[in-house]
């Protein structure tokens, strides 16, 4: 399975750990990663420079405003995927202002990717409330966004805890798909779940073609 895992850091994070699970397996992964130190690990690659974070960091302080400012990296991160051509892309974190948020999610969405964003705290569930969305009314932030998440039908939301399950099902997401995740090794099950529920589909749909095909 081709995946690529995208995360602000790759060794703090559980994609660092996955990606060296994978390439043991023989699978065919990539981590692309916003910032920190270069692990000398196969396929991995960071997609901002230092200055570039720093920049970010200071724009989101003054202005209040996250993940709104890494467009070119952003743009970079998202010719690096049409090149992979991934089966399933791993967001592992929407934090560290490393990518244009709205920008990747719509790309992902618009191109029908498969994709599992994990989410470790609350940030998607910010602009959850009337105070917060009237705060946010100048901004494209993807907190709250419901236009953004309601129809992306390819999407996972993974949570690490009971406490965001229950609160991402209460919440404007109720409709997507959320898992409690808590380990690597469930997260490869995922994986696997998807590549069948894949197989599944496109089994399916060759039958639809071949009976339509079929002379009376």
């Amino acid at each position: 399975m081709r995946i690529m895992h995208i995360s602000c850091q790759y060794g703090e994070k559980m994609a660092g750990q996955l990606h060296e699970q994978m390439l043991r397996d023989g699978e065919d992964s990539v981590v692309y990663y916003g910032f920190g130190e270069l692990p000398n690990i196969p396929k991995t690659f960071r997609f901002n420079s230092e200055i570039e974070i720093k920049l970010y960091d200071l724009l989101a302080r003054l202005t209040g405003k996250q993940g709104c400012f890494a467009r070119y990296p952003t743009f970079l991160l998202k010719r690096r995927i049409r090149e992979f051509r991934p089966e399933l892309i791993h967001i592992h974190d929407l934090s560290g202002n490393y990518v244009h948020y709205y920008s990747l999610l719509s790309f992902l969405k618009e191109r029908k990717y498969k994709v599992i964003l994990t989410a470790e705290d609350t940030f998607l569930l910010a602009g959850d409330n009337e105070e917060n969305k009237q705060k946010q009314t100048k901004t494209r932030k993807v907190t709250g966004n419901s236009e953004l998440f309601g129809d992306f039908d390819r999407l996972v939301i993974a949570v690490p805890t009971q406490a965001l399950l229950e609160q991402f099902e209460t919440s404007y997401l109720k409709n997507r798909e959320i898992r409690l995740i808590t380990s690597a090794e469930e997260y490869r099950v995922l994986y696997q779940d998807i590549r069948k529920k894949t197989a599944e589909q496109y089994y399916q749909k060759y039958l639809s073609k071949k009976e339509s095909h079929t002379p009376d």
